[in-house]
């Protein structure tokens, strides 16, 4: 049965002056067959980044108080991931009704709330750049409704209103030919 997992990092000499080369290894501490309170043997891992990883994956799957938000920080990541797909695809009215669902159910979660952001902002942008001024507007308000210091969509939306019942002058075609969406 092992009790702890213990990493260590050694230095040694390194083809490089003034540098030491670091090798990390990892060993775990076994107990005694007769009595798994006692530990009775040191078993080498092995050396390098693989044999600590591994260790410690092991290390975790046995701690309870560190297994237990590991296991909820995974399910967050699976509820996540669909929205995160739809949004890489670029379909971000379809990924925010997944994401509002997620942050109203969790508003400390800053990866849904990223997400759901920089959807409606993109999504302003596109509606921007095709000339759909209101819809636009509905969208940068949406990002200001949730983050009211958001510069950009303030000021997309200013630009919106602006443009709402004519046409772009020259300076407005530039403007909105040359603004980005966020990544």
């Amino acid at each position: 049965m092992v009790i702890a997992t213990v990493a260590c990092l050694t230095a040694g000499a390194s083809p490089h002056p003034g540098l030491t080369r670091a090798t990390a290894c990892c060993a775990e501490i076994v107990a005694a067959p007769h009595d798994p309170a006692s530990p009775s043997a040191l078993r080498f891992v092995g050396t390098g980044p693989d044999a600590s990883m591994a260790a410690s994956a092991r290390a975790v799957a046995r701690d309870v108080h560190f297994a237990l938000p590991v296991g909820a920080a995974s399910e967050k990541v699976n509820e996540l991931t669909p929205a995160v797909k739809l949004y890489n695809e670029g379909e971000y009215e379809t990924a925010i009704p997944i994401l509002w669902r997620i942050f109203q159910a969790d508003r400390s979660n800053q990866d849904a709330r990223s997400f759901l952001l920089r959807s409606y902002y993109n999504e302003g942008i596109g509606q921007l750049q095709n000339g759909l001024y209101p819809k636009a507007i509905e969208s940068f308000g949406e990002v200001l409704a949730i983050d009211p210091q958001d510069v950009d969509s303030i000021r997309h939306k200013k630009f919106a209103e602006r443009y709402l019942k004519g046409d772009l002058d020259l300076l407005g075609r530039i403007y909105v030919r040359h603004i980005q969406q966020r990544p």
